[in-house]
């Protein structure tokens, strides 16, 4: 089907829709530019290249044969180790057998991300903004519930587990109470359906290698309703497997801009990319130097440091990463 019949069937249809509606109802059909009429400017910023933390470097290690040779059974066994290891990124303690914390005040201080959280969050406290917190985790959400009561914030938490019947309580909750400071959640439980238009700041803890599941998280704080302007944060750790999922992430970006935009297309991403890139860590697939960022619409183009350091981001950039021959 062509989008533009579809898009026009939805205007008749809304269009006809309202001549049953009273005088002061509000609009059926949320579109773009009623977005841009009447919410508030998007900013997208990268909180990245965070420290090592002081704890032993984490690797992700693989076998040398190939998954396809394997049978189910060594599949998952390979696969669930792989998750173990890449839990050790968000919070190493969580994933080692029974350690004993000596001092509770110093949680935030085996973990690079937390110690960047840290900063971050005193930030928006002191500019009177409010935030999200997103994690693909539930276990990610149990340390972060420890992280904000040792600083005293009051918070609120969405995830799997809470009853249908209580979400849109909560949500109206940290809508209306402003004393709340922000609230965490997991991207597939809160991800969708909720407006939270009550928090100006999104926070993800972690970010997922389809980009679409995070940009639909980031859009229950940029709605309709919107009166402040909206800062997204991904927290991305330097020198590890999460620099490969970002660049797995803005290679999918790249793609949906050029379907979407009708743009030029370039190979030059996909064709220089490794297959196997997954296998090794994210460090080494960033490294050499041989990275940039380009934007699509405009001819900017930047080092990848500078990419990387880049602290407020134009909206309409769309970038990405691509590697040069």
């Amino acid at each position: 089907m062509n989008p533009s019949s579809l898009v026009d069937g939805l205007r008749f249809c809304h269009a006809k829709a309202i001549r049953f509606l009273p005088a002061n109802a509000s609009l059926l059909l949320r579109t773009l530019e009623s977005v841009a009429r009447t919410g508030k400017p998007f900013a997208d910023r990268f909180v990245c290249c965070i420290t090592r933390a002081s704890a032993p470097t984490v690797e992700l290690r693989y076998r040398d044969d190939d998954l396809f040779h394997l049978s189910a059974t060594e599949c998952f066994t390979q696969l669930n180790r792989a998750t173990h290891q890449l839990q050790c990124l968000f919070r190493p303690f969580e994933v080692r057998s029974k350690v004993t914390i000596p001092d509770t005040r110093l949680i935030q201080w085996d973990c690079g991300k937390l110690q960047t959280l840290d900063r971050l969050l005193r930030k928006l406290q002191a500019a009177g903004s409010r935030a999200l917190i997103f994690t693909q985790m539930t276990k990610v959400l149990d340390i972060l519930e420890s992280f904000l009561n040792l600083h005293g914030l009051k918070y609120l938490r969405l995830d799997g587990t809470t009853k249908t019947d209580d979400r849109q309580k909560v949500v109206e909750r940290f809508n209306t109470d402003s004393r709340i400071f922000c609230m965490i959640l997991t991207t597939r439980a809160g991800g969708v359906g909720l407006n939270l238009t009550g928090a100006d700041a999104v926070v993800f803890y972690d970010t997922d290698y389809n980009p679409a599941v995070d940009n639909q998280a980031q859009d229950r704080a940029h709605r309709i309703g919107q009166t402040k302007p909206v800062n997204i944060y991904p927290l991305v750790s330097e020198q590890t497997v999460e620099e490969n999922i970002l660049r797995r992430a803005n290679e999918k970006r790249n793609l949906e801009s050029i379907l979407i935009s009708n743009a030029g297309f370039t190979t030059e991403a996909i064709a220089t990319s490794d297959g196997r890139d997954g296998r090794r860590r994210g460090g080494a697939a960033m490294g050499g130097g041989r990275w940039h960022g380009a934007c699509r619409i405009c001819d900017v183009n930047v080092g990848l440091k500078a990419l990387v350091n880049t602290r407020t981001l134009h909206k309409w950039h769309v970038w990405r990463i691509i590697c040069k021959n």
